[in-house]
């Protein structure tokens, strides 16, 4: 434990009586906790203060270690590990030792699962042997001996979520039973038997059959509680809109950009070094050269202007197809500075409000902010819906090779936001996106995207008209850090939320998990209308309604 959690000792003071208050008299005076403030998963401030000056401190007194978001107090005079998590910054009193993560491929909320178990308590008892003891101490050094295993971060997750709804649970059937699934996980974890469980707790309050089937349904339960992520590059729009948006509008790609939204005339009298027709090349070089400042800007302008005026076909679009077959907990991350997707969610909106989560990477011409309240709405609301103050358009981020993610607050936070995504879905879809080779930020997002790290036993599809062997070459650097867990489809509709529409998470783990081959009785297909569209997704959404998300 000692490479995970570096454990402190609680601050001693020079007296008690004159070094605490329960009053805060001043800017000096901090909240203090003891030992007796806290049980396992629970922390209770008792309102006491230290004056912290130098005189009241004899030792313990460094407030890095507990000035950080999240710190783990463990009780000091006790026969057995009693902890919580502190997210408040409490000083501690020398009952209390804390407990500081070094090691971020570790969470707080999985080691205090393991710390609280009865498995350890039964290891701590054997190891330390001060049971019943009239002064036994939980000593740092037998909190480093606790041995902790190392598992991905998907599955700690299991242990997480449920360390962090029973630290706020206080319903005691609740608590035991979400206690007694966080044993078992432990149990399952450390390799145990049945007859082995009995020896650690003679009355479990589970059967053998259902210990020993516990392992897979963990697994499986697991998986199915993980979002479905899709990235989306150009030629995602493109699909969707093959003769123009409902005007008959193109959506461009990089090549011959310029002259096909017709602002090519910008370069007359221009001197480009480059050769390229691709608006990458082009931008990046006029963007580098302070003279064309304002040949940038009235790109930039033509740019907005195209993509501002497109509207989606009145029927179905693929867009719309895929927005409904997802769910809140997925996810739909997208390259694009159309607004066609925006516009799409808020159509079929109107069928269900259970609907995936939106990041635009590169920002979108239809989003608004307002800055004040941090809200993001569609853009031509113009106002915001909360305070009323004029929404403003996030600049996008532009065709240069080197881009900064970090140039406004927007952008940063979709990638911020991105990174859980990520990490924890069970399925990655990449849809008309090209694998990146200049783009740093974005081949280490593709990177973590197919990492043995996080998707283990997971899917990753790849959804584009290109030349299949050509792309089998294109994602093999990327393919082959995930075990080569790579189908390409040549449409939307041939993917896995084409045969598990709205369930595509849970058909996955259906038929990869848990050895089911039969087809799903809905699948998406295309309608001519929302009317049938509606009528298509319905029986889906009516069983949601019940709480009710198998394969149909």
């Amino acid at each position: 434990m000692s490479d995970i959690i570096r454990f402190y000792h609680g601050i001693q003071t020079r007296g008690n009586k004159s070094a605490l208050s329960c009053v805060k008299e001043n800017e000096n005076y901090l909240p203090i906790i003891k030992g007796a403030d806290f049980n396992r998963y629970h922390l209770d401030y008792g309102n006491i203060y230290i004056n912290f000056i130098p005189s009241n401190v004899k030792s313990g007194g460094d407030l890095s270690y507990y000035n950080v978001s999240e710190k783990l107090v463990i009780r000091t005079t006790a026969d057995k590990i009693v902890a919580t998590i502190d997210t408040n910054k409490y000083l501690t009193l020398n009952s209390v030792n804390v407990g500081v993560l070094i090691n971020p491929r570790y969470n707080l909320y999985y080691i205090l699962s393991i710390m609280n178990s009865k498995l350890m308590e039964f290891w701590y008892t054997l190891t330390v042997q001060e049971k019943n003891k009239t002064f036994a101490e939980v000593k740092i050094v037998y909190m480093d001996r606790i041995p902790l295993i190392q598992i991905d971060k998907i599955s700690m997750s299991n242990y997480v979520n449920l360390c962090k709804t029973r630290l706020i649970e206080d319903d005691n059937d609740a608590i035991l039973n979400l206690e007694t699934r966080i044993n078992l996980l432990v149990y399952h974890l450390y390799g145990l038997t049945y007859d082995e469980v009995l020896i650690v707790d003679p009355n479990p309050p589970f059967t053998r059959e259902e210990y020993e089937q516990q392992e897979d349904n963990d697994i499986a339960e697991i998986m199915r509680s993980r979002p479905h992520l899709f990235i989306l590059g150009a030629g995602a729009t493109k699909a969707t809109i093959p003769y123009g948006d409902k005007y008959g509008r193109q959506s461009p790609v990089m090549e011959n950009f310029m002259h096909e939204i017709g602002i090519d005339g910008l370069l007359d009298g221009v001197k480009l070094e480059t050769k390229s027709n691709n608006i990458e090349a082009i931008y990046s070089e006029l963007a580098s050269k302070s003279e064309y400042a304002d040949v940038v800007r009235q790109i930039e302008d033509g740019i907005v202007d195209h993509y501002r005026q497109m509207q989606i076909p009145e029927a179905p679009t693929l867009y719309d197809y895929l927005i409904l077959s997802l769910r809140s907990k997925d996810c739909i991350a997208t390259f694009n500075w159309d607004p066609l997707l925006i516009q799409a969610y808020n159509r079929v909106n109107k069928i269900t409000d259970d609907l995936p989560q939106m990041l635009f990477l590169h920002s979108c011409v239809e989003v608004g902010v307002c800055e004040d309240c941090k809200r993001y709405e569609p853009y031509r609301n113009r106002f915001c819906s909360e305070c009323g103050k004029p929404l403003v358009s996030p600049r996008l981020l532009y065709p240069v090779k080197n881009k900064d993610y970090s140039q406004n607050i927007y952008i940063q936070d979709a990638w911020n936001r991105l990174q859980y995504y990520l990490e924890y879905a069970c399925i990655v879809t990449i849809w008309g996106y090209s694998a990146p080779k200049s783009d740093k930020e974005a081949k280490q997002m593709m990177l973590k995207a197919f990492s043995s790290e996080y998707r283990p036993l997971d899917h990753i599809e790849v959804i584009d008209i290109a030349d299949e062997e050509v792309l089998h070459k294109t994602w093999l650097p990327f393919a082959k850090n995930t075990n080569y867990h790579l189908n390409i489809h040549r449409s939307l509709m041939d993917s896995l939320i084409g045969e598990f529409p709205r369930r595509s998470i849970e058909g996955y783990v259906k038929r990869y998990i848990e050895g089911w081959w039969n087809s799903s009785t809905l699948k998406l297909k295309e309608c001519s209308s929302f009317d049938e569209l509606t009528q298509l997704v319905t029986p889906l959404i009516e069983k949601e309604s019940q709480n009710n998300y198998n394969v149909i």
